[in-house]
This record gives structure tokens, sequence and C-alpha cells, in this order.
């Protein structure tokens, strides 16, 4: 399947209230972008606080000083995916601010209510900041070709979840590093459940990469949210003066939860909440249980 793009060259995106368009796109092609999502002053917030991240303040990463950004964390599988570590943004005011976005919890919200066929009581993924450099030095360059589905194929022949990205930078075709998967692949799950593969969480795809795959290309303050059945992956930062910065954000249905991780979230709720409440942010009843606290 090709996606349609705009003008631009960036993928056909939708405003947040743009509901039958956003729910027609998502079951066609299995990703969809919802684009402004956050506000001029959110993204450069939310960038603010990426720069602050215990991870780089601790290598004295200086955003000023490009001499600096030869230290940053590049010497494990996390980071050389693009990522940074998962701890901070559990403690982070501004990344809390950016999962109980209004606009994002509404995309969220009606978009498993559309799928499940009512209501969900929803909990919030944890999940880690994404930073890709401009590549000064060619060992800069973060994985290419690791195409893996977040989905069982063994376990969950269904729809199970969704993941989603916000993105505080363009990701362009050729410039910046971004997101891409094989749209439409879902449909072709159950034939794909057949074949054997790997019991595995995150499972690899049966190649690396694929003529069928394509960049997610999108504005800055976009978020893109996809069926965790498309084989999907980061593709690298190609740019010389251009950083990625993006924020992993996910929701999904509590059901979904163990006993044993609904226990611990119940405890990971109440550090967070007195952490967050010393910085100034205080949930409302509903965040509070979106994170899996008890009121």
């Amino acid at each position: 399947m090709v996606l349609p793009r705009d003008g631009d060259g960036f993928v056909k995106s939708f405003l947040h209230d743009e509901h039958e368009g956003i729910m027609n796109f998502f079951n066609e092609y299995g990703v969809v972008v919802v684009r402004d999502v956050l506000s001029k002053r959110d993204i450069e917030d939310s960038i603010d606080a990426i720069w602050n991240q215990d991870d780089l303040t601790s290598r004295n990463v200086d955003r000023n000083d490009p001499n600096t950004w030869r230290y940053f964390p590049m010497d494990g599988k996390i980071e050389k995916k693009g990522w940074i570590s998962s701890v901070d943004t559990l403690l982070c005011k501004q990344a809390w601010k950016n999962r109980f976005n209004p606009i994002l919890l509404d995309v969220f919200e009606r978009l498993w209510e559309f799928k499940k066929g009512e209501k969900q009581d929803l909990r919030v993924n944890n999940d880690r900041y994404g930073v890709m450099r401009p590549i000064l030095e060619p060992s800069w360059k973060t994985d290419n070709g690791w195409l893996h589905t977040d989905q069982n194929p063994r376990r969950e022949k269904e729809f199970i979840r969704v993941q989603g990205i916000l993105s505080f930078t363009d990701s362009r075709e050729n410039e910046g590093g971004g997101f891409l998967c094989i749209p439409g692949f879902h449909h072709k799950w159950e034939e794909y459940c057949k074949e054997s593969r790997p019991d595995e969480e995150v499972c690899p795809f049966t190649t690396s990469t694929d003529p069928r795959e394509e960049k997610i290309t999108v504005r800055a303050g976009s978020l893109i949210i996809w069926d965790s059945r498309l084989p999907h992956a980061n593709y690298p930062n190609e740019s010389k003066d251009k950083f990625r910065f993006v924020q992993y954000i996910t929701y999904y249905p509590s059901d979904l939860e163990s006993t044993k991780k609904k226990r611990i979230r119940g405890e990971d709720a109440i550090y967070v909440k007195d952490i967050m409440a010393k910085q100034g942010l205080k949930f409302s009843e509903k965040e509070y249980r979106y994170i899996g606290g008890v009121n």
C-alpha cells in the first residue's frame, strides 16, 4: 500500500477532531498521523526537557557545543536504535504533561472506543524519549534495517495494541531520521501468523528491510499511532545539522495488565504522584487512574 502524502512530502495527516477520517485511515493503513497535537511552546519545553535528562547532563552534553555531542549515550542496543533511557521520563514533569495532553488523550480514547465498540478503562505506558544526533561522524548513525513487530504472531493472532510517537521535530524523507513501517500489513496478519516465527515478545520480521516499507514523514507536534501488528522500525538521521527528538506514548485497556503489573503500577503511581506534586504538577482523578493509581 502506498500512503497518500501532501504537497510538502509529509504523510497525509488529520486534525484531532476529524474523527471519521482518523478512524478510516487507521483501519485501512494500520497507521495514522494527527497533526498540531502540541503547541510551539509545548514543543520547545519538551526539547528542553530532553536536554536536561540525566543521561545527557551526567555526560556534560551541551546543546550549544557540537564538540560535546560525541558524548551522547551510544554504548548499548537502546541508544543504537535512537532511544535514550526510559527512567527519567517517569520523573519528568513535561513527559507527564505530554502524556495527558488533552488532544492526544482524546485521540487515544476515541480510537480505542472505535476499535472495541465501547469506552475503555485505559492505562498510559511509561515509555522513553528518542534522540538522533546530526551525523557529524559516521559512527553516530543509528541502526538501519531492523523491522520487527511488537505483537507475537504465535500467541496474539488478533488486534491487541497500538503504539505511538509524539514528534518534537520534523521527520522528512532524507533528513532528520524517523519512523517507518509496512502500511496495511495488519490485513495480512492472519496469514503471517501461520508462518514459523520465534516465540518472542518483540519478533524480528522475516527480513530486516522490505520493499513495502514506507517512511512516516511528519511535522513537529504530530502524533503517529500504529497497529502493533505492522512491521516497523526507526530509520537513521542523515542530516548534518538537525536533531530528531520524540517521545514514545501509548494507551491500552487496563484488562491487558496482569495482577502483578497492576500492583507494580499502583506502587509506581504513588511515587510518581508525590514527585510530580513537588514539581507543581497535580494529577486529576482521571489522570491518576490512567497511571494505575487508586484514589
